[in-house]
């Protein structure tokens, strides 16, 4: 090695043996500048890698290295095509190298995966699979580390690859690796040599999981390669060979078993070599399954439907057929082990048996294989499938220690079955032998009945015939309480199944009947009252249709498991089971008989309660049934506060946020007021109800629900129609909040508009009151919330001024200089969207309204810089913006305040000289129609977007356009460009918005004052007329004639029709 590479192996040791950070850290920096040579840094990770010198904790941390850089070097595009073909070359030569052991190859190997990932050429792939070619024929070493190399292409392999042509390639020699390898592993365990044979078993197992790796792309990317695959038909020979090499087991002793329970090398690899090739025979079986129609076909056959139809004829299903049986008894010896529990949650055993268990969950769905089940169903239920969904010590530390994880996994094994263990693979195949298999069904559901009965109710001299039957198999050998926990979570898997038989539904419900008294009074288990209530979930739309007494019994024994405090377990999944109940319509309308009972024991829960689906439950009761819970409105509202009183308590102690349980029980509040119809008095004594948890809003910092609070107080002021003293209190806090909200109003402003409406009167005898908000609508204008400028969110303030105006005549005149002033500022700043613009103007056209004369003379008194009045520049600028009065709100405030510009006594200069202009307006703004869908569906996209490009103002127009050849490329995602997202958020500020306005029809407003000029002052409205252009001349026409057609029109809301009525003509 050279003295370079010398001292730079020296830096890798440091990193990983130095005890000092300073001394990492530096040797660490130095390798980074070395890093900098990447062609020669890599052959430096490589050198030591394969070099027979190198200790193995260096060459470990040298391939870790290797990953890591390689992966740096892909992402920074440092290496050109050539590169990348000769570090490919060289990983692989390392790769193959004799002087590497397994963990350091496979360590290597890893440093090609950033390589295939990102071979979009796929000359990396082409040059390593030829490369592996040549390695299959080598030594032991070179045959290992070309079968990794295999796995990795087709592990990493960009998914636009053909992957059939590498398996094409590749397969005829990984068949001749994998013939080799078995019968050299025949001779060597012959011989007992096991060194050797593990040294074979090695490569082996590589062999396999390269098959799999193959599989299980093609599992994703096509079905065409697996296709390709189950061509090479010698493989299956191959499978079927490996799968029944039987190793004698001292833990077997008398059974020619093909799975091990014996823990040990030979075992252990051996089991995973036939969990790898199950795996491969599960895909190629499940190809068969989905893609029958299809292969029969491509065979000349004539196929309408497949139901019914076998699956193909094929090698790797004789393959199958071939290993069924052995494979079952193997199972079957398995489980009556004694110790079965402990070995099952062993890598080398769990794989191979979940592998099992899926092959059988896929074949007992095939009539080709229906025989062996029909021989072996009742053993595979009893001694299998039932041993592994029992109970083991492992699932009641769970129960304990992790309820929630022990209910969520409960719940996958009965329904969901998304992960892949045992439990969950057993509760598949059980359900699947009992869709297939005659028998099956009724044995399982016949069997759970009596082993449930006899043990919790048993009948004197009553016989089981089933259970006298199976009473010498291991699983009735378990304690009483796993049997009946096991026999519920058994007919829950079931549930889909039994619930189409009448004949055992019948059954589920003598069942019940018979247990009731005797469980009710005797169960202490609190395992089994979770699995009760587990089943209740299941069969609860099934039980009891025409005996609501024993249907009322369970389903308040489910709320007495929510009651009870000691199990959580049993609590989450009652929870679970209850709200379930409550979100299935028929369900929850047959407990409307006694659903006083059902609250009493909810509003008893909901102190000690935290489950989610507890209040999800409960939400649903209010909504549905909130009319009829007048005499439990109270009690359920004072069990709610102190629920979130509690909450609040521990949160601001724990230093968290507000919690799930807040959120919800806000909601049932809201949802309880909105169903219930109070007024008056009983709204007060709601109201103090709500006191304890409404005195919070005087606390941002310590909460964070205060929108909630503000949420129930508007809906109590618009179901009073009123404000009472405690709202005139919060009242006061406002100006909090908004400071909490870096003064902008979001929440807050919907209710400051129900103060306006409802306590109009009390503000116009209060002065603070009225100079509050003025105060609020002023800092909101000039909001800047986390330093930016939220124009959608500066509206709140200008909206708000309208409101003052449109709300409070002839009480505002102390206002109006520094409303109008604060106008005029927040428009000389950096005003970028034309929406925002109009909602300023709106605020003078506002005091138009309020005030004409008023207004004009404050204006007339200040100048811009350039000499301008302010009067003469706003009436420019409305002028100038008329074609953005689009919205209905701004065309309404925009034509009614220029109309009183019309009818002031004594029109000031500026409007006398502007008058034609500003006439010319309130028609452009009174024409101005929404395009309608169709309209815009006739626009070709080009014609939109030039439309846009020309009309458009520039500040406002960001579209990309990008010309390739004659093609116009439109950017952008099809996402709402920022300044429509702010419109759009000022424009939600209006929904739902109460102003006086909003009963004022423009229209009107606009005819009756053209028939006063035309009445007071005829030639000043004929010079008015005369000077319109012939287009506004046909508008004006139109607007005199129209009327306006209202259709559930609601206030804020951007809706208008309207037609022109013509003059019927004189005969």
């Amino acid at each position: 090695m050279s003295e370079a590479f010398g001292r730079a192996a020296q830096l890798l040791t440091q990193t990983y043996s130095s005890i000092s950070d300073t001394e990492r850290k530096q040797a660490e920096e130095e390798l980074r500048i070395l890093s900098q040579d990447t062609k020669g840094f890599f052959q430096f990770l490589l050198t030591v890698i394969s070099s027979q010198d190198s200790p193995h904790q260096l060459k470990q941390s040298a391939g870790t290295r290797l990953r890591n850089f390689m992966r740096e070097c892909i992402e920074s595009s440092k290496l050109a095509a050539e590169d990348r073909m000769y570090l490919a070359e060289m990983i692989f030569q390392t790769i193959i190298s004799p002087n590497i052991d397994r963990s350091i190859r496979g360590i290597t190997n890893y440093a090609l995966n950033p390589l295939i990932s990102d071979d979009a050429m796929g000359l990396c792939c082409n040059r390593l699979a030829a490369l592996a070619i040549v390695g299959l024929k080598g030594e032991a070493h070179q045959v290992f580390g070309s079968l990794s190399v295999i796995k990795t292409i087709f592990s990493c392999m960009p998914s636009q690859f053909n992957a059939g042509d590498y398996s094409k390639i590749l397969l005829p020699h990984m068949i001749d690796v994998g013939n080799k390898v078995f019968f050299q592993l025949g001779a060597a365990l012959q011989s007992s040599n096991e060194a050797l044979a593990i040294e074979i078993l090695y490569i082996f197992e590589e062999w396999s999981l390269s098959l799999r790796q193959i599989l299980e792309h093609f599992e994703v990317v096509s079905n065409k390669g697996i296709k390709e695959f189950v061509e090479h038909t010698e493989i299956a020979s191959i499978f079927t060979n490996t799968i029944n090499i039987r190793i004698p087991d001292f833990r077997l002793p008398n059974v020619n078993a093909v799975i091990n329970l014996s823990s040990g090398t030979v075992t252990n690899l051996m089991n995973q070599i036939k969990a790898n090739i199950i795996k491969c025979l599960n895909i190629v079986i499940q190809y068969f399954m989905d893609c029958k129609k299809k292969i029969y076909e491509e065979m000349g056959a004539k196929v309408i439907s497949t139901i019914g139809a076998a699956i193909p004829d094929s090698p790797f299903v004789d393959s199958v057929n071939a290993v069924l049986e052995p494979l079952i008894i193997s199972l079957l010896a398995i489980c009556v082990h004694p110790d079965v529990d402990q070995f099952i949650i062993q890598s080398w055993l769990s794989e191979i048996v979940i592998e099992t268990l899926n092959l059988l969950h896929k074949c007992s769905s095939e009539s080709r294989f229906y025989g062996i089940f029909g021989q072996f169903y009742k053993q595979i239920i009893t001694d299998i499938i039932l041993q592994f969904l029992r109970l083991n010590e492992s699932d009641k530390e769970l129960f304990d220690t992790q309820p929630d994880e022990f209910v969520n996994i409960c719940q996958d094994i009965c329904e969901r079955q998304e992960s892949e263990t045992v439990k969950t693979v057993s509760a598949q195949l059980l359900e699947t032998m009992c869709d297939n298999i005659d028998g099956a069904l009724p044995f399982s559901a016949y069997f759970a009945f009596e082993l449930i009965e006899s043990i919790i109710n048993p009948e004197i001299n009553k016989e089981y015939p089933l259970i006298k039957e199976l009473a010498n198999t291991v699983f009735m050998a378990s304690d009483n309480e796993n049997k009946v926990a096991t026999a519920f979570m058994m007919l829950s898997i079931l549930s889909f199944g039994i619930s189409r038989r009448s004949d055992l539904l019948n059954g589920i419900n003598n069942l019940l009947e018979k247990i009731m008294t005797a469980f009710f009074s005797t169960s202490s288990s609190m395992i089994i009252h979770q699995r009760v209530c587990q089943f209740l979930y299941c069969f609860s739309e099934h039980i009891f249709q025409d005996k609501l007494e024993y249907f009322k019994r369970w389903m308040l024994y489910i709320l007495d498991c929510i009651l009870q405090q000691s199990s959580r377990a049993v609590c989450i999944q009652a929870c679970d089971t209850f709200s379930y109940i409550m979100q299935e319509d028929e369900l929850m309308f047959r407990l409307e008989p006694f659903m006083g009972e059902v609250v009493d024991k909810v509003i008893e829960a909901i102190p000690n309660q935290k489950e989610k689906s507890f209040y999800e439950a409960l939400v649903e009761i209010v909504q549905n049934f909130g009319e009829s819970l007048d005499r439990k409105v109270v009690p359920l509202m004072i069990a709610l506060v102190g629920k979130i009183q509690s909450e609040v308590q521990c949160q601001i102690a724990n230093n968290k946020k507000d919690s799930i349980i807040v959120i919800k029980s806000w909601n049932i509040i809201r949802s309880l007021i909105n169903s219930i119809s109070v007024s008056g008095a009983d709204l007060e004594e709601l109201e103090k109800l709500l006191l304890p948890i409404i005195n919070y809003i005087q606390y941002p910092d310590q909460v964070s629900f205060f929108d909630d609070i503000i949420s129930i107080i508007q809906l109590i002021q618009k179901k009073a129609k009123s404000i009472s003293a405690l709202q005139w209190e919060i009242f006061n806090h406002l100006p909090v909040l908004q400071a909490k909200q870096e003064n902008t109003l979001q929440i807050v402003f919907k209710l400051l508009n129900t103060y306006l409406r409802f306590g109009k009167d009390s503000f116009a005898t209060s002065p603070q009151r009225m100079a509050q908000v003025v105060e609020m609508a002023g800092k909101a204008l000039f909001a800047q919330p986390k330093g930016r400028i939220r124009e959608g969110l500066n509206c709140e303030g200008a909206i708000l001024y309208h409101l003052l105006f449109q709300t409070f005549p002839g009480q505002l005149d102390q206002y109006m200089d520094k409303i109008l002033t604060d106008t005029f500022m927040r428009y000389a700043q950096s005003t970028t969207n034309n929406f925002f613009k109009v909602r300023l103007l709106d605020t003078i056209l506002s005091s138009f309204t309020y005030n004409a004369t008023l207004t004009a003379n404050i204006l007339s008194a200040t100048q811009t810089a350039e000499g301008i009045s302010y009067l003469r520049f706003s009436l420019l600028e409305i002028i100038k913006m008329a074609n953005q009065f689009t919205h209905q709100y701004d065309k309404r405030v925009a034509v009614i305040g220029l109309c009183h510009l019309f009818m002031m006594p004594q029109m000031n200069n500026d409007i006398y000289e502007l008058i034609d202009k500003i006439f010319d307006t309130v028609i452009v703004i009174l024409s101005y129609k929404k395009p309608t869908e169709e309209e815009t569906k006739q626009k070709s996209p080009i014609d939109m977007l030039m439309e846009n490009l020309f009309d458009s103002d520039e500040d406002s127009f960001d579209s990309e356009i990008f010309v390739k050849g004659t093609k116009l490329i439109y950017g952008g995602s099809g996402e709402d460009a920022p300044g429509e997202r702010e419109e759009k958020e000022a424009n939600s500020i209006l929904v739902n918005l109460f102003s006086p306005i909003f009963v004022v029809d423009e229209y009107n407003v606009f005819r009756t004052m053209v028939s006063q000029l035309h009445a007071t002052n005829k030639d000043f409205m004929v010079n008015l007329t005369r000077n319109l252009s012939p287009v506004r001349g046909q508008q004006l026409v139109e607007i005199v004639q129209s009327k306006r057609i209202q259709i559930n029109d609601l206030p804020g809301e951007n809706t208008e029709i309207r037609r022109v009525v013509k003059a019927a003509r004189r005969k």
